[in-house]
């Protein structure tokens, strides 16, 4: 029984710490390619990123609704399903000076859509599985499991966007058509930030580039921060596949299910 509810707990973790980890990773991508890319407020940032979050608070509160009949096995795993496209429009929406609204916005809600479902069946694995003191322990741990989860995506993704940009812009001005100069300064600096055009130009000039290596730093610039960028959200793809394989682990009988039984075990003991 011990063996059992540790179980429980790692699956209820493993959920868990998915949903915080894609949700923190998209955001932190995205937002910061909002706000130093396409050059957004924080108001209208805010209004983009209410797609992923308002599906997210609406299919948590629906499924577990009218969907307890279903097993959270199924649920997990088509929630899970759904984030995959949701990150891929992400992906092909970003672009050298911004991102493609259409594309952005769909692979917003399927985010939030999946993200949803995921959260309502964190809660249901609990029902399902443990009894009310376990029940508690568990939320504590949940909370604990959500901080390292979360953190550990924003620094693998954040690593991912400042050091992979920084790699490929050196590798790019190797090989481009500008001075020896402003090759050999590039390759001497630790790294390159993840900034926007008008600070990219800003330190160019300071560093006394031409216009013409100036204007061909920046279009290299422009196409390694986008597909730094897209590096990182495909790093939450491969880390959505990684959780697959734990969620044949996960119970397959519904709350509505459980009730029913626990009803008819209590009347067979009443007998």
């Amino acid at each position: 029984m011990i063996l059992l509810i540790d179980y429980s707990r790692y699956l209820i973790n493993y959920v868990t710490g998915l949903i915080f980890a894609l949700f923190s990773g998209v955001f932190f991508v995205n937002i910061s390619w909002m706000i130093l890319v396409a050059g957004q407020s924080g108001t209208m940032t805010g209004v983009v990123m209410a797609f992923m979050a308002l599906p997210m608070i609406l299919f948590s509160i629906v499924v577990p609704k009218y969907y307890c009949q279903h097993s959270p096995r199924k649920i997990v795993f088509i929630s899970t399903l759904v984030t995959i496209p949701g990150i891929l429009f992400v992906l092909f929406s970003l672009q050298l000076n911004g991102y493609q609204l259409f594309l952005m916005l769909m692979g917003l809600v399927l985010l939030g859509s999946g993200l949803g479902g995921l959260v309502s069946q964190s809660a249901m694995i609990v029902s399902c599985t443990l009894n009310s003191r376990d029940a508690a322990q568990a939320s504590g741990i949940q909370c604990s499991v959500r901080n390292i989860w979360q953190a550990t995506a924003v620094s693998i993704v954040g690593s991912v966007l400042l050091f992979s940009s920084s790699t490929l812009f050196k590798s790019a001005m190797l090989h481009a058509s500008v001075a020896p100069q402003a090759k050999e300064y590039i390759q001497a600096q630790p790294v390159i930030g993840f900034m926007s055009n008008t600070d990219f130009i800003k330190e160019m000039q300071q560093a006394n580039f031409s216009v013409d290596d100036t204007r061909v730093s920046l279009l290299l610039y422009k196409e390694t921060r986008m597909e730094s960028a897209q590096y990182a959200l495909g790093i939450l793809i491969i880390l959505v596949f990684l959780h697959i394989p734990g969620f044949f682990a996960i119970p397959t009988q519904g709350w509505e299910e459980k009730l029913i039984v626990e009803c008819d075990e209590e009347k067979q003991d009443e007998f």
